[in-house]
């Protein structure tokens, strides 16, 4: 079995008992999992403003969202009601485009062939806060491969599928622990980035699309983005793609001089040994291959564009 594999496969178990633990928990196992997952919010004025967003939005309010579900909405918006408005029914848009509420969303958009064999990315660890770290390499990332091999909206549909299933993992999670985990960091490895393939049209419409899904989706559910081996092509791209950054998406990415520095923000037992930590997978590995992919270049049977 395939990394990419390995950590889907874990996903989705984590989905199936994520539902299976709901539909058998009591009154008050449900209870206590609320005040987990909803902490109450003792801030008058915020609460005050999310009662009015709640108001604005009517029935247009997804039934599983809670006040500090539309609080990140107004964190996002730096509490401006009418513009969390306009933030949340994109992101209810969105979710009716991809059909991410589907009851069989999970089951029915599993990684393509392209994506599951040869996309770079990993899930491993935790950082100092508790949040799970998702790895990306787009120096890696076999460009040419995935636009002749996918269709934007599958490649979309790909990435949206690892977010949702991730989200109900540290759903699982935090009602397992007793602690809530709603967020994940990132570490982004710019090692290999080419000026070639980062500037090409398709690319830039692909990442742009779904940097602003994440935005209206996902309103402060990233931690830290901690990036490693910055060149000039970065500094390029960042200015070609900053409009489509939040300010609080801006203020979250940390640009790393050396990979020791990772260790400010990650226990050593946590981090690879590749990037300066003493973690190995169960085969000793110290790239922890086991969870983390570097991808390789598409295979050309799976062109079809």
């Amino acid at each position: 079995m395939n990394t990419f594999k390995r950590l889907t496969d874990g996903l989705l178990k984590d989905v199936h008992e994520l539902r299976e633990l709901k539909s058998t928990m009591d009154e008050e196992s449900l209870r206590k999992a609320d005040l987990i997952l909803n902490p109450k919010i003792e801030d008058a004025t915020l609460r005050e403003r999310i009662a009015k967003l709640r108001e604005k939005l009517g029935d247009k309010v997804l039934e599983r969202h809670s006040d500090c579900d539309l609080r990140r909405f107004l964190k996002a918006r730096h509490l401006k009601v009418d513009k969390a408005v306009t933030m949340y029914e994109e992101m209810l848009k969105i979710r009716t485009r991809f059909g991410l509420d589907k009851p069989d969303f999970f089951e029915a958009h599993q990684p393509m062939d392209a994506f599951a064999n040869h996309y770079p990315i990993g899930l491993c660890g935790h950082d100092k806060d508790g949040y799970p770290i998702a790895y990306e390499f787009p120096g890696l990332i076999d460009v040419k491969g995935f636009d002749s091999s996918m269709t934007n909206e599958e490649f979309v549909t790909q990435v949206l599928w690892n977010l949702e299933s991730l989200l109900c993992s540290m759903e699982l999670r935090s009602i397992r622990e007793g602690r809530l985990c709603d967020r994940w960091s990132f570490i982004v490895d710019m090692r290999g980035l080419s000026v070639m393939e980062s500037f090409s049209k398709n690319h830039i419409k692909r990442t742009s699309e779904i940097q602003r899904i994440l935005d209206a989706c996902y309103a402060e559910r990233g931690g830290r983005v901690l990036i490693l081996n910055v060149s000039a092509v970065y500094d390029i791209l960042y200015n070609i793609f900053k409009p489509f950054l939040a300010h609080e998406t801006k203020a979250k990415i940390l640009l790393l001089k050396s990979e020791n520095e990772l260790l400010n923000y990650i226990d050593a037992d946590q981090l690879p040994v590749v990037y300066g930590g003493t973690k190995v997978d169960s085969n000793g590995d110290p790239e922890c291959s086991e969870w983390i992919t570097r991808g390789s270049i598409v295979d050309k049977s799976l062109y079809k564009l």
